[in-house]
C-alpha cells in the first residue's frame, strides 16, 4: 500500500508540474526546453525517461492536452510541448484510448501554431512523424496538402521530407508522386556532393514492402521499386553519403509471400548483390532472399526510434515475435 501511496504522489507531482509548465512564463534561471521538461518529470518519477511504459505516457497525457494553450506563452513553451506531445504519444497507435488521443491532438492542426517559425515548425513536423501511425488517411492526406508546394519546390526541410515518408495511408497515386519527386531531388543533390540522406530514407519508407501502421493494399507496387533501382544502381553505395540506400532497399525488396507485392526474384537478386559488395552483412540480406517475419525489434528499427512498452503491434503482413 505504502509503494501505491508513493507511485500515486509521484503521478500526481508530475501532472501538476505539467500543469505549472504551461501556464505560466520559465523562471528567468532556467531556460525552458523539452528536455528539461523531462528531466524533471524524470526526477519526479525516479525512472529514467526510455523506461516509461505506454501507460505511464499516456497517463500524462491528459495534463499536456489541457494546456495546449499553453503555447502560447513563448516560443520555448510552444516547441517544449511539441516535443513532450511527441514523446507522450508515439507513436500514435498501440495503446487504448490512441483514437481518442489522436482527436485532441488534431487540435494542433485546427488551431496552427502560435509562433510559426522554424523552430516551431521543425518541431510540428516532427511530433507528426511521431505519431502519424494513429492518424487517419484523411488526415494524412490533409497535412500533406498543405506541404505538396514547398516540397514539390526543392526547398523542403529534412523534418518535412521524412515526414511525408512516414504517411502510410496516402493514396497510391499521391505515394508514387511523391516517390518521383524524391528520386529527382535525392539524384540533384548527388550531382552536386549535398546532403541526401532524408530523401533516401523517405523513399525507404514510400517503398517499404511491411509498413510499421498500414496495411498491405497501402504498398505501392514492385515497378516503384525497380524504378529507384535503376536511379540509383550505378552509385557506389558504400560512400557514406549513400548509406542510407542499405535501408531503402532492404526495406523496398523485402520478401513479403505476396505475389501482388513481392518484387521479382531476379531484381531482388541484383539489389542483395549490389548491398553486399556495399559490406551489407548476409544476415541482413537474408529477408531480401527469402521470406522472414519482422519481430518486435525490427519493427522498432522500421520506426525510426525506440518504441514504450506496452503497445500492442501489428500488421497484415508479417507477425510478431
Amino acid at each position: 500500500m505504502r509503494v501505491q501511496a508513493a507511485n500515486l504522489k509521484r503521478c500526481l507531482w508530475n501532472h501538476e508540474r505539467i500543469a505549472n509548465t504551461f501556464s505560466k512564463p520559465a523562471p528567468k534561471s532556467e531556460r525552458l526546453t523539452g528536455n528539461s521538461v523531462l528531466k524533471h518529470l524524470e526526477r519526479g518519477f525516479g525512472l529514467a525517461r526510455y523506461e516509461w511504459n505506454a501507460a505511464l505516457l499516456r497517463d500524462l497525457w491528459p495534463s499536456l492536452n489541457e494546456r495546449m494553450a499553453g503555447r502560447k506563452c513563448s516560443v520555448d513553451h510552444e516547441e517544449a510541448w511539441l516535443i513532450l506531445a511527441g514523446f507522450l504519444l508515439r507513436p500514435g497507435f498501440g495503446f487504448i484510448g490512441d483514437a481518442m488521443h489522436m482527436d485532441e491532438l488534431w487540435r494542433l492542426n485546427d488551431a496552427g501554431l502560435c509562433f510559426p517559425g522554424k523552430r516551431s515548425k521543425v518541431q510540428e513536423y516532427i511530433l507528426w512523424r511521431r505519431v502519424a501511425g494513429g492518424l487517419t488517411p484523411d488526415r494524412q492526406e490533409t497535412l500533406l496538402a498543405g506541404e505538396l508546394k514547398t516540397i514539390r519546390s526543392g526547398r523542403a526541410s529534412p523534418e518535412l521530407i521524412r515526414l511525408a515518408g512516414s504517411l502510410e495511408g496516402l493514396p497510391g497515386q499521391t505515394k508514387a508522386d511523391l516517390i518521383e519527386t524524391f528520386i529527382t531531388q535525392g539524384l540533384q543533390r548527388i550531382e552536386v556532393k549535398q546532403h541526401c540522406a532524408p530523401y533516401l530514407a523517405a523513399l525507404g519508407l514510400l517503398l517499404n514492402r511491411t509498413p510499421f501502421h498500414a496495411g498491405p493494399e497501402s504498398v505501392v507496387p514492385p515497378e516503384m521499386v525497380a524504378r529507384t533501382y535503376a536511379a540509383f544502381q550505378d552509385f557506389d553505395w558504400a560512400e557514406a553519403e549513400l548509406l542510407e540506400l542499405h535501408m531503402l532497399f532492404l526495406r523496398a525488396a523485402r520478401v513479403v509471400g505476396d505475389r501482388s507485392l513481392d518484387v521479382p526474384k531476379s531484381l531482388r537478386n541484383q539489389i542483395a548483390a549490389k548491398l553486399e559488395r556495399a559490406g551489407v552483412a548476409l544476415a541482413r540480406t537474408g529477408s531480401i532472399k527469402a521470406f522472414s517475419p519482422v519481430g518486435r525489434a525490427e519493427r522498432s528499427m522500421l520506426y525510426g526510434e525506440s518504441l514504450p512498452p506496452g503497445l500492442l503491434l501489428g500488421s497484415g503482413l508479417d507477425a510478431e515475435q
